[in-house]
């Protein structure tokens, strides 16, 4: 319901449900895409869920995702964020965040 009219809507799902009103979906003539984002892997010789073994694999300190982070702001530039955010291909931007500190 928040998508302009002939817009597109990504539908990110790791399992089933039902409930949601998709009435928007055909009143605004949405684009909707699926993606999906999980399986059951073999890894080490047992079977684990894709995000627990990412989660694992983070933890051991064998993935370090700090490269993309590549932009910081001070709440105070929330301008100069937003900009940056929207814009990630003129600013060459993969995530963008607040720093609090």
């Amino acid at each position: 319901k928040w998508t302009a009219a002939r817009g597109q809507v990504i539908l990110v799902a790791t399992s089933g449900g039902s409930g949601a009103d998709l009435t928007p979906i055909w009143f605004r003539e949405l684009s909707v895409v699926g993606t999906y984002g999980r399986q059951i892997e073999n890894f080490a010789g047992r079977r684990i869920g894709s995000y627990q073994l990412v989660h694992e694999i983070m933890q051991q300190g064998k993935l370090d995702l700090r490269a993309l982070l590549t932009h910081t702001f001070r709440l105070d530039d929330y301008a100069s964020a937003l900009d940056t955010a929207m814009f990630k291909a003129g600013h060459r931007a993969i995530r963008v965040a607040f720093d609090f500190r």
